[in-house]
């Protein structure tokens, strides 16, 4: 278990080096081994397709807000990448790229710009460097500010997103026919990606799969 000093410690360390947040070995910001060692989340969870990590693992929880919350984006590419390479993932990724178009799960607008980003389209791009899929940051919409997810109770969560998403209009076109891999951080309840997932059925689009580094 991490201490909080030696927690930030390590993430001031990513700023000045490009060796390994839990060894400090190598000249990547995560290495192969240590990525092994965290607890791995089975996959089919509805409704997501595919998830890499369990949130549940203290590291995994520490490496993942260290990225959304500090910028320490970087520590996303080992993970991505490690991702691609053990997953049934890599095959269905690989497959019809020409009429599939990745989005990472968008943000309201107020939160990004209090944020300073947005931190699934750091993912997304990492996915379309490793596998050739194009991006797309214009299909889809999150109309409704809604409170973080963590400060609500299960219950709050389930309905929260209700009506949070659309697509915009003058993009519709592009989704028809196409598959979507829509693509988030973390799941918790489900309910976001449900919601995302059916704006983007409704508005023409052929099938989407969800995928999450952790839940």
């Amino acid at each position: 278990m991490y201490t909080l000093s030696l927690f930030i410690e390590k993430a001031l360390k990513i700023v000045t080096t490009n060796s390994c947040f839990f060894c400090d070995q190598g000249n990547e910001s995560l290495c192969s081994p240590c990525i092994a060692l965290l607890h791995k989340e089975n996959n089919g969870k509805d409704p997501c397709h595919f998830i890499f990590l369990s949130y549940k693992d203290t590291k995994v929880k520490n490496l993942l807000k260290l990225a959304k919350y500090e910028h320490r984006t970087s520590l996303y590419t080992p993970l991505v990448t490690s991702w691609l390479q053990e997953s049934p993932l890599s095959l269905l990724l690989s497959k019809d790229t020409e009429n599939t178009i990745l989005i990472g799960m968008p943000m309201h607008r107020r939160r990004q710009i209090f944020r300073g980003h947005n931190h699934t389209e750091k993912i997304v791009a990492i996915f379309s460097r490793e596998t050739g899929i194009r991006t797309d940051r214009t299909l889809l919409k999150k109309k409704t500010y809604t409170k973080r997810q963590v400060t609500l109770s299960r219950a709050e969560r389930l309905i929260a997103q209700n009506g949070s998403f659309e697509v915009r209009k003058e993009a519709e076109h592009k989704l028809l026919g196409k598959r979507i891999i829509l693509v988030d951080d973390i799941m918790t309840t489900g309910s976001t990606f449900k919601e995302a997932k059916k704006e983007l059925l409704l508005s023409g689009a052929k099938e989407v799969v969800c995928i999450a580094l952790a839940h």
